[in-house]
């Protein structure tokens, strides 16, 4: 398996993320980000995200403070329970680590409940509207 799948496709890595983690709701959206650019990435707590290998590394937005998987643990919590791609073995995010090797080539990160997701730039609409 590539980062974007057996065949290399991205239709491959979300089928393999659905066939992993079938609790987890893809069909409304999902954000798929290179772990190197987590810093760079405003995240949507709210969908569910596949964080995958490698990518080139981008500038952090104003304010963040960390990166890759410590960010991850930041944002939605280390206790957060997490999918391995390909593999579909569930951890917590704070077992996780970016070098682990070729244990994961992917993580599905399970959305956050709206009233958990404060983190997310699209928290306060939501906060507003109830």
């Amino acid at each position: 398996m590539t980062v974007t799948g057996d065949d290399g496709s991205l239709g491959a890595l979300i089928a393999s993320a659905r066939a992993a983690s079938p609790g987890v709701d893809l069909s409304s959206g999902l954000s798929l980000i290179p772990v190197t650019a987590l810093a760079g990435a405003a995240l949507d707590l709210r969908l569910p995200l596949i964080v995958t290998r490698g990518g080139a590394l981008t500038s952090p937005l104003p304010g963040r403070a960390g990166d890759g998987i410590a960010l991850l643990m930041r944002l939605y919590g280390a206790t957060h329970a997490v999918t391995l791609l390909p593999g579909g073995s569930t951890r917590p995010l704070g077992e996780c680590s970016a070098d682990e090797g070729l244990e994961w080539t992917a993580i599905l990160v399970p959305p956050l409940a709206p009233l958990d997701a404060l983190a997310s730039p699209w928290a306060m609409p939501w906060l507003s509207a109830r």
